[in-house]
């Protein structure tokens, strides 16, 4: 049974949830009573509210997926859940193991951290923010928590640094429109490293032999 000390999985699903939500919030009642399902007031709540804006925030979904996964002692019980979680936001199964386990690789960094890329509008469990958030964790205080202002800032140089160390792109050199400058570019590119004593004498061979074979078609 329930532990009816707890409000984990009784919590009357709030007024502001729309239908679809409060269907999928009754529909995890149940399995949490057929799993007897225990923990903090709240969580399912949580999940289904951050159901309803996933694609706005992500992070907060991965958070609240994994606190939800808490509740089961059987994995059974968390299996059917993630099933019906993830036919409710039209994913893959896996996709929402997946995401738990990347909140789980994060769970450990520090607050102030993990508030720093929400308020820049980055997902600290997102794979393509790993490699930013591990150069910003090099730049914190490893032996106590850093503070808000410590955080953000770390996030700043981190994002200059990874910004200047990016090999620059240079476009596609633009190609010669006109018929003479297609001549000259191959010409340039086959004689530039050509001894300029022997390229200019080429150079007069190519030319002769230009005027002389359309002399000829001429005729």
């Amino acid at each position: 049974m329930v532990n009816k000390g707890s409000e984990a999985v009784n919590e009357v699903v709030t007024d502001n949830l729309s239908n679809l939500d409060t269907a999928l919030a009754a529909q995890l009642r149940e399995i949490e009573t057929e799993f007897e399902a225990e923990g903090p007031a709240g969580v399912r709540d949580e999940l289904v509210q951050a159901a309803t804006c996933w694609r706005r925030s992500t992070f907060r979904l991965r958070r609240a997926l994994a606190q939800y996964k808490d509740l089961y002692r059987e994995s059974k019980g968390w299996i059917q859940a993630a099933r019906l979680i993830a036919d409710s936001l039209g994913v893959d199964e896996r996709t929402i193991h997946r995401w738990v386990a990347q909140y789980e690789d994060v769970s450990s960094v520090p607050s102030p951290t993990i508030n720093a890329l929400e308020d820049a509008g980055l997902d600290p469990a997102a794979p393509k923010n790993t490699k930013l958030l591990g150069k910003v964790l090099t730049m914190l205080p490893k032996d106590s928590e850093p503070t808000d202002d410590e955080a953000k800032d770390a996030l700043v140089r981190a994002k200059v640094e990874m910004q200047a160390s990016r090999p620059r792109r240079l476009g596609p050199a633009p190609k010669p429109k006109t018929r003479i400058d297609q001549s000259f570019a191959y010409l340039e590119k086959l004689y530039a490293d050509v001894d300029p004593a022997t390229r200019e004498a080429e150079l007069k061979e190519v030319v002769e032999r230009v005027f002389a074979f359309f002399s000829m078609e001429a005729d």
